[in-house]
């Protein structure tokens, strides 16, 4: 008995690990109990699948790349938007824009770390100003699982 509830339990985890390799993502969370006993001490295998955070991290970074702070602003988390309106978030990077002279911003998404609720996209960015030609940086997108959907978790850094 022992041996097949652990096979169940291999089985479960095997099957974790292929399914986002497939390429089907929902925009949904769903938990699923794998395997119910009533017996005291057994193990419960819960698979969790979330949105593919790259999505929102290309979008934001997108609209970055177009000088769009609106759409930026949009996908903040609601406690990055409680932090900073519209307008002044808007002004940031618009005064960046102008005192850079920057005339593109590009990107390439290097590594992606998901968790449940979490995740982390690090990027390299490259900023192209008029003035001084192109500017690289490595950096990372920390973002937050809200209502179903992946939010940029903004700071003032």
């Amino acid at each position: 008995m022992k041996s097949r509830a652990w096979s169940l339990i291999t089985i479960a985890v095997l099957i974790a690990l292929a399914l986002p390799a497939c390429g089907n993502n929902t925009n949904t969370v769903t938990n699923t109990p794998m395997a119910e006993t009533n017996t005291p001490g057994s193990i419960i295998a819960t698979i969790v699948s979330v949105p593919d955070p790259n999505i929102t991290a290309r979008a934001y970074l997108d609209a970055w790349a177009s000088f769009d702070y609106v759409a930026m602003y949009n996908l903040l988390t609601t406690f990055s938007r409680d932090s900073i309106s519209i307008e002044a978030f808007n002004q940031r990077y618009t005064d960046v824009q102008n005192e850079a002279v920057l005339v593109s911003v590009g990107y390439e998404i290097q590594q992606t770390l998901t968790n449940p609720t979490t995740a982390q996209i690090g990027y390299q960015v490259t900023l192209t100003s008029a003035l001084v030609g192109a500017i690289e940086a490595r950096t990372q997108m920390n973002l937050s699982l809200e209502n179903g959907e992946w939010k940029v978790v903004w700071d003032d850094t």
